[in-house]
Formats: C-alpha cells, sequence, structure tokens
C-alpha cells in the first residue's frame, strides 16, 4: 500500500511498510530489504547493507492489513546514491513473490528510493533509482519534473531512446557488428548510419567519440551511446573527465532534418541524473526537456 521513511538522526531512519494482502495467504513470508550502492559487493548486486526479516508468520485474510516498522542504520562510508529495494520471498521455497506496489508496479523486487546521509548525519530520501539499469528512473529528469510513478517514467525513458532508434533503423538491414570484449557482452551494430554501442559487461568499455562530445566516452555496465546524424541517445556516467555518482540519461534530435552538427534546432531531452552536459562544446543544463536555437 504505502513505505513511510521517518529520518532519526545519527544516520538511522525509520521505515513502515504498510501491506494489504488481495486474496487469502497461508504460507510464511520473509521481506528482504537490499541497499544497493557503487562500492557494495560486485557479486551480490552491489549489496552494501540489508535489513531481510520475518513479514507473516500466520494465515492472512483478503483485505487483510498489516504495517510493519524497521530501525534501520547506515553504515558509514555510504553516504549518498544508496539506493533502496525491497521484495518479499516464500520463507520455505525461498521463491520471490510477485507483489503490486503503490506506485501501480508488479514485480518480484520494487525500488523505494534513493538515500542520502548530509553532513549533520541526517538520512533523506527522493525517488528514483540510483544504479544499474532502472529505466523507472526519474530523479532529476522528466518524470520528477512531471510527477510521473515509475510505470510511466519506465515507459517515456525507453519511447524517447527506442521509438527514435526504430524509426531510424528500420528500413535498414544490420550492416556492421563484432563484440566490443573477449566476454563477447559488449556490442557495437549498425544499422547503416545509426551506429549503437552497448555494454552487459562488468567492465568498462571505452569510446572514442569526434563528435558531439569530442571525448572519450566510457560506457559501464548496462550503459549504451547511439550515435546517427541526425538523432543520438548516452545512458552512461562519465564523458571525457568528468564522472557522476549514477548514470545519466539524455536524447538529441534534430527538428529541422539536419545533421545534429549543423541543425539549427535541437530537441534535448533528459530522463534521469545529472542535467548537465557538453554538447558540441557548449555546456547546456537541461533538466526535462529543451529546444536548442543555433
Amino acid at each position: 500500500e504505502k513505505v513511510d521513511m521517518q529520518p532519526l538522526g545519527d544516520r538511522k531512519f525509520k521505515a513502515a511498510y504498510t501491506w494489504r494482502f488481495t486474496e487469502d495467504y497461508d504460507k510464511q513470508l520473509n521481506m528482504f530489504v537490499h541497499f544497493i550502492h557503487e562500492n557494495g559487493e560486485k557479486e551480490r548486486e552491489g549489496i552494501a547493507f540489508q535489513d531481510d526479516h520475518p513479514l507473516v508468520t500466520r494465515p492472512m485474510k483478503a483485505g487483510e492489513t498489516i504495517v510493519d516498522e524497521r530501525t534501520i542504520s547506515v553504515p558509514k562510508g555510504f553516504d549518498s546514491n544508496i539506493l533502496w529495494r525491497v521484495g518479499v520471498f516464500d520463507k520455505q521455497t525461498l521463491s520471490r513473490q510477485n507483489v503490486r506496489l503503490f506506485t501501480g508496479s508488479t514485480n518480484t523486487i520494487h525500488p523505494i528510493g534513493i538515500l542520502s546521509v548530509d553532513g549533520n548525519q541526517t538520512v533523506s530520501m527522493k525517488e528514483g533509482s540510483a544504479v544499474g539499469s532502472d529505466f523507472s528512473r526519474m530523479d532529476n529528469g522528466w518524470g520528477e519534473e512531471h510527477q510521473l510513478n515509475r510505470t510511466d517514467a519506465f515507459i517515456k525513458n525507453t519511447y524517447e531512446v527506442t521509438s527514435w532508434v526504430a524509426r531510424l533503423a528500420a528500413n535498414s538491414p544490420m550492416t556492421n557488428h563484432w563484440f566490443l570484449n573477449d566476454t563477447r557482452n559488449a556490442e557495437f551494430t549498425a544499422f547503416g548510419v545509426v551506429h549503437i554501442f552497448t555494454n552487459n559487461s562488468d567492465e568498462p568499455i571505452v569510446h572514442h567519440d569526434n563528435g558531439a562530445f569530442d571525448d572519450v566516452v566510457v560506457l559501464g555496465k548496462y550503459d549504451f551511446f547511439v550515435n546517427s546524424p541526425t538523432f543520438m541517445a548516452i545512458h552512461a556516467k562519465t564523458i571525457g573527465d568528468r564522472t557522476e555518482a549514477a548514470p545519466f540519461l539524455f536524447t538529441f534530435r534534430s527538428l529541422d532534418g539536419k545533421p545534429l552538427a549543423e541543425s539549427k534546432k535541437i530537441r534535448v531531452f533528459h530522463g534521469f541524473g545529472s542535467s548537465k552536459i557538453k554538447f558540441f562544446g557548449k555546456d547546456i543544463d537541461v533538466r526535462s526537456e529543451a529546444i536548442i536555437e543555433r
């Protein structure tokens, strides 16, 4: 139903999870509560710390509601971009259960928000997701400004990238392809003039862009870079000597049909993450979307 978060000071906060059962349930459920950070354990999906605990120990009837309150401490060394995510699993089989969250999404894992700890050791939270390839993120971007839920944010972010790639590549066969690493989980694919770089590996992939960014683009795990004359999209943390704490998402689209390098009118979409980027030598700051006229 909902999740409430109350800062308590001294790097602690109270979490109150309200659960409503839509049908009878007679199994024991445990709740997993994971806090993900870029410095967390790589072999455990980046988990930095957790608060797993029993949730249901008796049969529940349809319509019943329970409030599960927990006091959680954030360990020192994790001060920003901490992804808080939750789910439930059957105590006997250990299988994760599908849950419909208050955001409207149904899944076995749900991101709640991004935690940070300020200089006064007070924990705060904002909606979104700080790590990985979570396209339901909206922090500092279009979705946050338009107050979307995470399902709608996922649809919006996905549409802004894949719909334009599909338009540009639909009438061209694959004209080139190669792997960018020995493990074959980072790839370059070309559909005519549409060039796509993707990285699904744990090792960063370095691409030297001679176009709009005119610098080194570093693609971490799940990052991508789409480059074509009239459309570009990037999901990454690092361009040149600038590295952000979490990936950002931008797209750039020519509105007058000319190549981006020559276009007099360009639409910029910013999905999440840092709103600042250098584009053809000019620093721009776009919170959600903007039209650049040159």
